[in-house]
């Protein structure tokens, strides 16, 4: 949500304080997020203040006796964390399943499908119905609210496994970026048919991101059983969400630049009937590699037949 808010904010700031109203605003975010950061409270001292302050004798089990997830988390002896080494062997263990490549893959097109409007859409609703900077920021609206809908495609997720929301989600979007071709000139019908079908694609990207998520900790948890200690006591899963980062800020950066030309070169029409083109290869990746749910990991079933 917030890398959709963050130009429906922008425009309404710029529309209605000015230019500099914008870096304020992002300023005053800025100096939020370093005020929670310091505020924030690590498990491990707060345990230990749980225990001073729990009079003696009354320490209950849970205080006295941590499970064994916390005590791997945060009481991991040195000699069983990871060294340098040893991370960039968990790394290369972590790149050597095509799940995980499948599925940075299919980031990378999300996170194309997500931010390729923030280079063309307002400029576009501008041109065709002379929307200022409040209705370009306000247009993005219909992308951002599918957004709520993801814990139902977390159900579902569970439940069934990652493959087919990834690949459902992936192919929804395919006639939805083709048909907005259509919204070529001013009128009420325009409008209404432009935000009905950024919805719809709002509703597939949602749709494919939640079991994407869900598939890079199932190949966490594949690796550790297959590969016992290779990721050292604290695990891989800050080294695998470290890769999916990487990838969806390679999606954001293609995205726009992705629209941008294409728009510039060609116009909006080829610009999104080109966009369905990735998301056709990300549903063919999610078909062919993605997959695994927590049951098919627990019978030890290997990488490549997951």
């Amino acid at each position: 949500m917030a890398i959709l808010l963050a130009p429906l904010l922008g425009g309404i700031a710029y529309d209605k304080a000015g230019y500099y109203s914008v870096y304020y605003m992002a300023f005053g975010m800025i100096i939020l997020d370093i005020i929670l950061r310091l505020l924030l409270v690590e498990k491990k001292v707060a345990r230990r203040w749980a225990n001073v302050e729990t009079p003696p004798g009354r320490q209950s089990e849970k205080a006295s006796e941590p499970d064994e997830i916390n005590r791997a988390a945060t009481e991991t002896p040195h000699s069983e964390q990871a060294a340098p080494s040893q991370l960039g062997n968990a790394t290369k263990l972590l790149l050597s399943s095509r799940r995980l490549w499948a599925a940075l893959f299919c980031t990378i097109i999300q996170a194309m499908l997500l931010t390729a409007w923030d280079a063309v859409l307002p400029l576009y609703v501008n041109k065709l119905f002379d929307w200022h900077s409040t209705g370009g920021g306000l247009i993005l609206l219909p992308l951002i609210l599918p957004s709520f809908l993801a814990p139902l495609v977390g159900i579902w997720t569970d439940r069934k496994g990652p493959k087919w929301p990834c690949v459902i989600g992936f192919l929804f979007a395919i006639p939805f970026l083709i048909l907005l071709r259509l919204v070529d000139h001013d009128g009420i019908r325009q409008i209404v048919l432009l935000c009905a079908l950024l919805a719809l694609v709002g509703l597939a990207s949602s749709n494919a991101m939640t079991p994407l998520l869900a598939e890079i900790a199932y190949v966490v948890n594949h690796k550790e059983q297959t590969h016992p200690g290779a990721f050292g006591g604290r695990g891989a899963y800050a080294t695998a969400y470290g890769l999916f980062n990487t990838a969806f800020a390679g999606g954001m950066l293609a995205g726009p630049l992705w629209s941008g030309l294409v728009t510039q070169k060609a116009g909006w029409g080829t610009m999104c009937w080109t966009l369905a083109l990735p998301s056709a290869l990300a549903a063919l990746g999610a078909w062919l590699f993605v997959g695994g749910t927590a049951w098919k990991v627990k019978q030890g079933t290997s990488d490549e037949e997951v």
